[in-house]
């Protein structure tokens, strides 16, 4: 009878299909939320640059360059940082980011100060994520960007993500080997009540009169 093998080859497909799709939900999901706790932790580390930036320009929209020249200025934005200063009088820094601001700029929440987030690239293809911020000045709106590669959210992601796919993998095993447990314990009974009216087809067992292993009564033939 066929029965038997047919529930358990149905229960062993449902459960690999919902294990297929539940384990890359998850770690989509998961690897969601670290890309957000770690993009708020660089972006938080971009506003206290934005701030710095923001103290060498003056209220009338000039800039500080003996402020911006002093030694460990530059430094304080950290190696591989890029950062920009678009004021009335001109533009200049480390790198022109080709930035656009948002219409309407939408304030972001990062310590020291609102800011807005973007991604870009330089001229080069390297691909860097960043803040910008817009003060306003008596000669006009200033513009301030500072931004790092996008490398520094990538890689502690990537070294989080492999140890989460590997434990992922490790649950799906567990739950693999669990279910096939299951399924030989579970359909044991039918599988025996298989084997039962199999031998009264045969004629090596008497015919049970209910549905139950426990009233098939063997008998021998004379």
């Amino acid at each position: 009878m066929m029965l038997a093998r047919s529930i358990h080859g149905r229960m062993l497909a449902l459960s690999v299909a919902t294990t297929l799709v539940a384990l890359p939900v998850a770690g989509f999901s998961i690897g969601h939320v670290l890309e957000r706790f770690v993009t708020r932790g660089v972006d938080e580390r971009l506003a206290d640059r934005l701030q710095l930036l923001g103290a060498v320009v003056r209220a009338d929209g000039s800039v500080d360059r003996a402020l911006l020249a002093r030694p460990g200025v530059e430094e304080a934005f950290g190696r591989g940082a890029k950062w920009t200063i678009d004021a009335p009088g001109g533009a200049f820094g480390s790198e022109m980011l080709p930035i656009a601001v948002p219409a309407p700029p939408r304030p972001h929440p990062a310590r020291g100060g609102e800011g807005i987030p973007f991604d870009t690239q330089l001229g080069d293809g390297t691909p860097v994520h960043g803040l910008i911020q817009i003060r306003e000045s008596s000669a006009g709106p200033v513009r301030l960007g500072v931004a790092v590669p996008r490398a520094e959210i990538e890689q502690p992601l990537r070294g989080a993500m492999l140890p989460l796919l590997a434990t992922l993998a490790i649950v799906a095993l567990v739950l693999a080997v669990a279910t096939l447990v299951q399924l030989r314990l579970g359909l044991r009974p039918l599988r025996t009540l298989r084997d039962r009216v199999a031998a009264v087809r045969a004629g090596a067992a008497g015919r049970c009169p209910r549905i139950s292993p426990r009233n098939c009564v063997r008998w021998r033939s004379s």
